[in-house]
């Protein structure tokens, strides 16, 4: 019973650390690892809005102190183009710069955010959350 419980209690944090590494992998565009940040910045309470843009977005995590805002700037870049442009290459550097903002958005946490953030979380429950509808109000008349 220890050994299930001790599983139980790992789960989320190992298919956090799994998802993490597959989209920090090299060569994989830039939507991955901006992907990535955005579940780390709401695994630490910053999740972002679902009708926020990139730009929207990266404003937001760069008010927060010891983000590394020149790799924000130069992976929201990429993010733009290659969502944008016509002619989407993808960047070397991609990949590296979605590392450092991850890392710099982690040291910057509180150590309790950072420990809720390992064992529970919040962007697995977020996938859920999002493929429910939302509620349509009627007109009052």
């Amino acid at each position: 019973v220890g050994g299930v419980l001790v599983l139980l209690f790992l789960a989320p944090w190992a298919v956090r650390r799994l998802r993490r590494r597959w989209r920090l992998r090299p060569g994989r565009g830039p939507d991955a690892p901006w992907r990535e940040v955005g579940d780390t910045a709401t695994d630490l309470g910053l999740a972002p809005i679902r009708t926020e843009t990139p730009r929207g977005f990266a404003r937001r995590l760069r008010a927060r102190p010891g983000v590394d805002e020149a790799a924000l700037d130069r992976l929201l870049d990429d993010v733009e183009h290659a969502r944008f442009a016509r002619d989407s290459v993808a960047r070397d550097g991609t990949v590296a710069d979605a590392r450092t903002v991850v890392v710099s958005l982690t040291d910057a946490a509180s150590t309790a955010d950072r420990v809720r953030a390992t064992v529970l979380p919040r962007s697995l429950a977020g996938r859920f959350a999002q493929a429910a509808p939302e509620p349509v109000e009627q007109p009052t008349t």
